[in-house]
């Protein structure tokens, strides 16, 4: 098939489109016509009953929507898609479910890029339930110059957007996005007369999940207790799908120095501590034994375990703890769910510091030294950071001795570290 021949098809439905397409992602004609190919033998509707039964059944259950989520961009042949409900009075996100994107791409986007996607700016402005695609609005220009695009978006893999407001009451805002790929194209006309069949049925399910916005804001208060925490924290399932996560959680992982995520789920990049991290998300009470470079404790329901990490950095610690049945919020029928505490001896966070200075008293000069000695810092190595001489950084060490209770710089090392450890 020619490429006239493609677009008189109705793969595009607009004058122009393939030129655009054709400036923004150079192809040759066969490459053109394989993506073609690929677009137009989506699975549109052969199971077009089961995804609405999915879609109902995730009114019900909403730890069902990032299946029914899943099946629609498998329905249209994209690659990723997203739920996202907005509080409208905080202008906050209560919830966001995503399909086919990791949880990083998700963290990325929620604390640094969001505020930055013209998209979302430009969907907020049409009728609800009216989708539209990011090429008909975006010049190439723009793609080529935006930090959203270039540092974000298409390096996580991906390129086009089809989205709608799908539903905007008086106190939350919901919208659904169809990500395709960087090698793949836009939609085309029966993708999108797809996505416009399916929407009075999400609307349908969403309004019947209204009564179910409580538990968004306890998602979102989850998230926020855990950014309080002051740590690494995050709450997984027994397959060690991340669930919900902390900034300080998502940082560590991107150092990807020990554990990291392969997907959603949580590696740890020794094959043996692998081994007994499943092992300790099973409950195990029979480890067979310490693996090299991880020591394993189970302890009944609760577990820990050390991380030899390849940079040579101090070990992280992994506790392990299991919620309670009781505790509703994150659980599911059937499905255990995990609290995962990291501890990095080599990095100590803001809020753990602010706590040793109100425990202790100590001025926000006195504060920097013991963080740097807690990362283990000669006074000398001290003097340099600060940009300070030695006899000051010695005379703020016998300060922080006097306020302390402390003698030694090991003495007071060792009570700095037990302030910070995890409980």
């Amino acid at each position: 098939m020619t490429m006239l021949a493609t677009i008189k098809a109705g793969v595009f439905t607009r004058t122009g489109d393939a030129a655009l397409l054709q400036e923004v992602i150079p192809m040759t004609q066969t490459q053109w016509e394989s993506s073609m190919e690929v677009v137009r033998s989506a699975p549109a509707v052969r199971s077009y009953d089961d995804l609405l039964g999915l879609i109902y059944e995730a009114a019900r259950d909403p730890v069902l929507l990032k299946e029914a989520l899943a099946a629609t961009v498998a329905a249209v042949s994209a690659k990723a898609g997203s739920l996202t409900i907005v509080d409208r009075k905080r202008g906050t996100a209560v919830m966001a479910v995503s399909a086919g994107t990791s949880p990083m791409a998700d963290f990325d986007y929620v604390e640094r890029y969001g505020v930055m996607d013209p998209r979302a700016q430009y969907a907020m402005t049409l009728p609800v339930g009216e989708w539209v695609q990011c090429h008909r609005y975006i010049a190439p220009g723009l793609v080529e110059k935006s930090p959203f695009y270039q540092d974000f978006l298409i390096p996580y893999g991906f390129r086009w957007n089809t989205g709608t407001r799908i539903f905007d009451n008086d106190s939350h805002i919901g919208m659904i996005g169809i990500h395709s790929g960087v090698e793949q194209l836009p939609l085309d006309g029966a993708a999108l007369a797809v996505l416009e069949r399916l929407t009075p049925h999400w609307q349908r399910a969403l309004e019947l999940q209204r009564g179910n916005m409580a538990l968004y804001d306890q998602w979102t208060m989850m998230r926020a207790l855990l950014n309080a925490m002051g740590y690494a924290a995050l709450v997984c399932d027994t397959e060690g799908a991340v669930v919900v996560a902390n900034d300080a959680a998502f940082e560590l992982l991107r150092s990807a120095d020990g554990i990291t995520l392969k997907g959603d789920r949580l590696q740890l990049q020794d094959i043996k501590s692998q081994r007994h991290f499943r092992a300790m998300l099973n409950r195990s009470n029979a480890l067979t034994g310490p693996a090299p470079g991880a020591t394993a404790h189970p302890t009944g329901p609760d577990a820990a375990m050390i991380v030899v990490r390849p940079s040579g950095k101090a070990s992280l610690q992994l506790i392990l703890r299991k919620l309670q049945a009781d505790q509703t919020l994150l659980q599911q029928e059937g499905a255990d769910r995990f609290v995962l505490t990291i501890s990095d001896p080599a990095s100590v966070t803001v809020p753990q510091m602010r706590a040793i200075s109100l425990m202790y008293a100590l001025t926000p000069a006195e504060c920097r030294l013991a963080q740097l000695l807690l990362r283990g810092a000669t006074l000398s190595e001290a003097a340099d950071e600060l940009d300070v001489s030695l006899e000051t950084v010695r005379s703020q060490l016998k300060s922080v001795f006097s306020r302390t209770s402390t003698s030694r710089q090991t003495e007071l090392v060792a009570l700095l570290k037990s302030a910070v450890v995890l409980r």
